[in-house]
C-alpha cells in the first residue's frame, strides 16, 4: 500500500507494512518511543503486545520505500467484549504514532484504515479513545460513531486552588484547612449506611470474579468482560502501576470491585463493577473517596462516557463535571449502548 510522503519528504514514498511482532520488535520499540513517548520499552511491549490473554496484537508500519526506518506505528488490541450477554472478540485501537514530518492526514488516514481493515472483519466490535489529532483522521475518513467521555471531579481538598488566589502562605493554609475540614463533613454526612463491607485487595483476582463478571445483565449492551485472567494481565501484570483494588463483601459474597490509580498525586477511578442491582457501588465510591483524601489527593476523578446511567449516581454524591474527551465507536450504531472507563484505553 504505498502512497506520496508529506511534510518535509515530499520527493519519499511509503507503504504501510504489517508488522512481525517477533520480527520487527526492535523497530516497533524505537519508533513508539521516539513517536508516542512510550515507556518501559520491551516489558511493555511484550506485556501489551503478547501477554494479553486474548491473544496477540496486530501492528503496521509505515516504511519509506527501499529502507527499514519506521515513519509510524498503528495497532490494535484484542478484547472480550460483552454484547447483550454474550461473549464476542473485538478491539482497541492504539499506539497511533507518527514521525513529526509525516504528520498529515494522508499518511495518518492510511496507516489507520489498514487497521480498520482488520478490525472490522467479521463486523467485530472495536473502540479508540484518540487525540484530537487522531479525531480528525476519522472525521475525514466517516468511520464510526463519535462521542465524548466526560471526567467528573469530587473535591476533596482546597490547598491548591486557595494557593493558586492567595499567595501568602498562612493565611492560604489557615483557610484550606477548614475548607479542607468542611468537605470531609459534607462527605460524611452525605454518606449513605450500606451491607456492603470494602477493604483493600492485595492478592490475585480469583475465580469469584469470574462469577461476577458472568452473572452480570447490566442496562450497558456493550462492555469488556472482566475475567480473573484479563483483570490479573491489566491491572496486577502491568508493567509500571500498581493500582489500588477495592473490593465489597457482605461476607463471603463478592458484590463489586473498584481500581483506583494515582498519577502526579492525584487519584482516579479506572474500572468499577458490580452485581447486577449496583448496590455495592455507593459503597465503593465512599471508600474511594476516603483513600483518596488520606493519600492527600486535591480530588478523586471517574471518566466515563457521556450518556452512561452511572453519571446519575455520580452526580448524586458530589461528582462534577469537567473537561471531556474524544471516544470513537465501531460495530453498533447505539451510542449509549457501551460501557467504557479510563481502564479500558490503550494510549
Amino acid at each position: 500500500m504505498a502512497l506520496p510522503a508529506a511534510g518535509q519528504e515530499k520527493s519519499v514514498r511509503a507503504e504501510v507494512q504489517c508488522a512481525d511482532l517477533a520480527k520487527d520488535k526492535s523497530r516497533l520499540l524505537l519508533a513508539l518511543e521516539e513517536y508516542l513517548g512510550a515507556t518501559e520499552g520491551a516489558k511493555r511491549f511484550d506485556w501489551l503486545y503478547l501477554e494479553n490473554p486474548y491473544g496477540w496484537a496486530k501492528a503496521w508500519m509505515l516504511v519509506p520505500e527501499g529502507s527499514r526506518e519506521v515513519l509510524g506505528v498503528a495497532a490494535i488490541f484484542p478484547r472480550l467484549l460483552l454484547k447483550a450477554g454474550k461473549n464476542t472478540v473485538g478491539y482497541v485501537f492504539g499506539d497511533f504514532c507518527l514521525k513529526p514530518s509525516w504528520r498529515s492526514l494522508g499518511p495518518g488516514i492510511q496507516l489507520q484504515k489498514a487497521c480498520m481493515l482488520s478490525a472490522s472483519s467479521g463486523e467485530a466490535l472495536s473502540y479508540d479513545m484518540p487525540s484530537a489529532g487522531m479525531l480528525a483522521i476519522y472525521k475525514r475518513i466517516r468511520q464510526g460513531i463519535a462521542t465524548e467521555m466526560v471526567r467528573y471531579a469530587r473535591p476533596l481538598r482546597m490547598n491548591r486552588k486557595v494557593s493558586e488566589r492567595l499567595p501568602f502562605l498562612p493565611a492560604a493554609e489557615a483557610i484550606s484547612s477548614v475548607g479542607n475540614e468542611l468537605l470531609r463533613w459534607k462527605d460524611i454526612l452525605a454518606e449513605k449506611r450500606s451491607n456492603w463491607a470494602v477493604s483493600t485487595m492485595d492478592g490475585p483476582f480469583g475465580k469469584e470474579f469470574d462469577e461476577l463478571n458472568e452473572g452480570l445483565v447490566e442496562d450497558a449492551e456493550v462492555r469488556v468482560a472482566r475475567s480473573s485472567a484479563y483483570l490479573n494481565w491489566r491491572f496486577r501484570g502491568h508493567p509500571y502501576r500498581r493500582p489500588v483494588v477495592l473490593v465489597a463483601k457482605n461476607g463471603a459474597k463478592l458484590g463489586g470491585f473498584l481500581i483506583l490509580d494515582q498519577e502526579q498525586g492525584q487519584m482516579s477511578i479506572i474500572d468499577v463493577q458490580s452485581a447486577t442491582d449496583r448496590s455495592a457501588i455507593p459503597a465503593l465510591l465512599e471508600a474511594a473517596t476516603k483513600l483518596a483524601r488520606r493519600a492527600g489527593s486535591e480530588s478523586l476523578s471517574f471518566s466515563l462516557l457521556k450518556n452512561d446511567s452511572l453519571t446519575v449516581l455520580l452526580r448524586e454524591i458530589g461528582f462534577r463535571p469537567r473537561e471531556s474527551r474524544p471516544v470513537v465507536l465501531f460495530g453498533t450504531s447505539v451510542e449509549n449502548a457501551w460501557r467504557l472507563f479510563d481502564g479500558d484505553r490503550e494510549s
